[in-house]
């Protein structure tokens, strides 16, 4: 008795696994096609949060400058959303790197350089390379590089004229402070494992679709399509496939006469 409850408890237990493989299986492809067909949408949505999050800091800060900045930019974000969705995609991937440029230089200014807001500009970079692929065409490619020079350019010059600069405003509560700096090393960290991974599916996606529709050229080709047997191409490349081996060819050849009135139709198969 004992052995056959062990053996429900199994059966049961291999049930579940299964059945919660499959689900989580469901779920990730769920999560990741939203976001490959969302990401612009949710990448402006997640900026516009961010500026959010920026303004509670600096109110509760006391950097005025920094929280008009950051008012301004949730509502540029915000109609960058309603730009997502109408289909109006490059104005809102330029808008993105002129705004967040800005934000840093403005930020690093006021706070100096200790404050992370660089992370802003490393954050943009896998933006810069995702949406520039495909929203420029073939031959305007190179800008993507030269956006990526840029985006370097203006990093180096910050470190260089204020990673020793007094800040004109110091936030004065170590709690804010440090929280903001682990907010800027979330949104960097969030952004390049968002992309990768959505790079990384999509990628996965379209080389599993082009197999198979490989797959079912190559069927088109080999077979007859009245049939669905191996035409003359197909039944070469199966016996060469197969020279190593032994194997028997049978050949039928078959005569199929039909009458129709006056009309005489042969048809022959092999």
């Amino acid at each position: 008795m004992q052995n056959i409850y062990v053996g429900y408890f199994l059966n049961f237990y291999g049930v579940f696994m299964r059945e919660k493989e499959s689900f989580l299986t469901n779920l990730y492809d769920k999560l990741m096609n939203i976001g490959v067909h969302n990401a612009f949408l949710i990448t402006v949505s997640t900026m516009f949060g961010s500026h959010l999050v920026l303004f509670l800091i600096m109110l509760f800060g006391g950097v005025a400058p920094l929280m008009f900045f950051n008012i301004l930019s949730v509502v540029v974000y915000l109609f960058g959303m309603l730009l997502c969705i109408y289909g109006h995609v490059l104005p809102v991937y330029i808008s993105i790197i002129l705004e967040v440029t800005a934000y840093v230089i403005t930020s690093t200014y006021y706070l100096g350089w200790n404050n992370s807001s660089f992370c802003y500009m490393v954050a943009i970079i896998p933006v810069t390379i995702y949406f520039g692929a495909n929203l420029l065409g073939k031959n305007f490619r190179k800008a993507i590089g030269i956006l990526l020079l840029l985006n370097f350019g203006v990093l180096a010059i910050l470190f260089l004229k204020f990673s020793n600069y007094t800040p004109l405003y110091v936030i004065q509560s170590e709690t804010l402070k440090n929280f903001l700096v682990i907010f800027s090393f979330f949104i960097m960290s969030f952004s390049s494992m968002f992309y990768n991974a959505i790079y990384m599916y999509d990628t996965t996606k379209k080389a599993e679709k082009l197999k198979e529709t490989n797959k079912l050229l190559s069927i088109d080709v080999n077979t007859d399509p009245l049939t669905l047997l191996l035409n003359r191409r197909g039944f070469k490349e199966e016996i060469l496939s197969k020279s190593k081996e032994h194997f028997c060819i049978v050949y039928l050849f078959k005569i199929v006469y039909i009458n129709k009135g006056d009309t005489k139709v042969f048809f022959t198969f092999t």
